[in-house]
């Protein structure tokens, strides 16, 4: 009898992933053990349910930039540099995270059960995060007298809505564009808060 063929768990979530992300949340799992080359019985001993297929293949990392943002704006650092990088983080980072959770919501998973196991939301991290910057950068003399949350709130939503956008359009993310768009949002940023 020959040996089952092998999968490494990555290699079967990117593969769920792609398939749940592409097709909807509708897709098969037969269709997905298909592509793997397995069984659809082996991929359910390895995963349980779909459900829990669902949420291993599209459930956001914790955003890496989240220690960058930690770090204070020094005397010398360029605030409108630091937040362009931060900008351009932040937006790749919901370019992936944000399809994912709509999917997850389409299926029925609760924010709560979604973000399981993490200290808070990812966003409220970020708006956190994003929150502390903006008071240290007023400490530090960058910007003047802002509300921090108010501001951390604002900057992540027109983030945010950018990536909508983007989704709507079913186009990829594109660095040039974004580029583009974090420099004038910027501008108009620096404009109304310095």
């Amino acid at each position: 009898m020959a040996r089952p063929k092998q999968i490494s768990d990555e290699d079967l979530i990117a593969c769920a992933r792609k398939h749940f992300l592409d097709e909807g949340i509708h897709v098969s799992l037969q269709t997905i053990a298909d592509h793997l080359g397995i069984s659809q019985p082996a991929l359910v001993k390895r995963c349980a349910t779909k459900r829990n297929l669902l949420i291993l293949a599209l459930k956001p990392s914790l955003p890496m930039f989240l220690g960058d943002l930690m770090q204070a704006p020094s005397a010398d650092d360029d605030l409108f540099t630091r937040l362009n990088a931060l900008a351009l983080q932040t937006i790749e980072y919901l370019s992936t995270a944000m399809p994912r959770v709509m999917r997850l919501r389409d299926a029925g998973i609760e924010l709560n059960e979604l973000f399981e196991g993490f200290p808070k939301a990812p966003p409220l991290m970020m708006r956190e995060a994003f929150a502390g910057f903006f008071a240290r950068a007023i400490e530090h003399k960058h910007l003047s007298t802002i509300h921090p949350v108010e501001t951390a709130t604002m900057f992540l939503g027109v983030l945010q809505g950018y990536v909508l956008v983007q989704i709507l359009e079913s186009a990829d993310f594109d660095r040039e564009k974004a580029q583009h768009y974090v420099y004038h949002t910027l501008e108009t940023l620096r404009k109304g808060l310095c």
